[in-house]
């Protein structure tokens, strides 16, 4: 949790994991969150430019890199992001993206997803699993959840060679 996703799955394969499928929330898109995720590693550009993602930038160009719940911040180039991105792909065959819970406000999202415009975020989410607390409640009788915008977490799976 909060944690890059890279070096969770290295350390899994060290203490020998194999064909096991990882789930990872905190999967942020390129430049939000507070960890280098998969999600990120899965774009080869980097997406140095936050106001037009997925759009590669010049090698030397800077990533945002986070770790460690953010504790750890700082930029890397696109060549080491690409670098990094290649030896995840190394460590699985499958990566998934998983739709979230419940749906985000587009108008009153939580300020850490106001560094995208809407449009552009919303191509970088899947459509969520419930429309409505009332929907997941009936879906999961007597499960209490908190149906919050600034709690809406981006998910993937992978499964580990």
């Amino acid at each position: 949790d909060h944690q890059s996703h890279l070096p969770r799955l290295k350390a899994l394969k060290s203490h020998g994991f194999t064909n096991t499928w990882i789930v990872f929330d905190d999967n942020w898109p390129p430049n939000i969150g507070d960890c280098h995720s998969a999600k990120k590693l899965m774009d080869p550009t980097g997406s140095p430019d936050i106001k037009h993602p997925y759009t590669m930038g010049a090698p030397d160009a800077k990533v945002m890199f986070r770790d460690n719940f953010g504790k750890k911040r700082g930029t890397i180039s696109v060549t080491e992001h690409q670098a990094m991105a290649k030896e995840f792909r190394s460590l699985v065959d499958v990566y998934v993206e998983v739709p979230a819970l419940h749906p985000v406000d587009w108008i009153l999202r939580p300020n850490w997803l106001k560094v995208y415009d809407a449009t552009v975020l919303a191509k970088m989410m899947q459509k969520p699993l419930f429309r409505t607390a009332e929907e997941f409640e009936a879906f999961v009788p007597g499960h209490v959840v908190n149906w919050k915008e600034e709690y809406y977490t981006f998910f993937g799976a992978a499964r580990l060679v």
